[in-house]
């Protein structure tokens, strides 16, 4: 529900037509409705199936070769799928050429130097899917160089580190969450505490345009 609830804040007054690319069962549908047209590329061809039955123009490609002309969308979102792939920052030029001027491209990866990593004192990329995961001034760079001019960052979740004995430093948050009822309203402050801080968060979301339409 974080998630969605970011994707409808970072998609909040886009119209005209959306691109959803690395999309799986997408996260944008799930967050809608919406008042623009979608698009999405996956190489799932059950989630592509799935996406059509909803309505959505939804094709069968890898993310980071989308099938769609460049300059034709008003915004590209890129949820939780570059740090899946070969070559990122030329994921991210192809991402940027898809923008029609003024359009937005917001991509979401994780952090790899949150706060938890930082009292550690290494760095360790836990989900064995990722290729790599970047920090926030890598994430930066990496936009800039494919072209693009940074307007927003903000992270989710803030980690909650605690030593314990026999067992290091383990995040407090994740842990209770998994072992004791908390209320959802401080599940939801946890949650939001990283949107703020997103070089200490778990996850980061990046928000550009094209260079030149700022």
């Amino acid at each position: 529900m974080a998630r969605i609830r970011q994707c409808r804040r970072l998609l909040r007054g886009v119209t005209g037509r959306v691109c959803d690319v690395g999309c799986g069962y997408s996260l944008v549908t799930m967050a809608g409705p919406w008042p623009f047209d979608l698009h999405a590329c996956d190489r799932d061809p059950h989630a592509v199936e799935h996406l059509r039955r909803q309505g959505v123009e939804a094709v069968v490609a890898p993310a980071e070769e989308p099938p769609f002309p460049a300059a034709t969308f008003d915004a590209v979102y890129a949820g939780e799928i570059i740090e899946h792939l070969t070559q990122p920052e030329a994921a991210l030029a192809c991402w940027v050429r898809l923008l029609r001027p003024g359009g937005r491209l917001i991509v979401t990866t994780p952090n790899r130097r949150h706060l938890l990593t930082r009292v550690r004192g290494f760095e360790l990329v836990e989900n064995p899917e990722h290729l790599f995961e970047w920090d926030v001034g890598e994430f930066y760079g990496a936009a800039q160089r494919a072209g693009a001019v940074v307007t927003h960052i903000e992270g989710l979740v803030l980690p909650l580190p605690v030593w314990i004995p026999g067992r290091g430093w383990r995040d407090l948050g994740a842990g209770a969450l998994r072992r004791v009822p908390i209320p959802t309203r401080m599940v939801v402050a946890i949650v939001e505490m990283g949107r703020p801080l997103p070089k200490l968060a778990t996850d980061i979301a990046l928000v550009a345009q094209r260079r030149g339409d700022t």
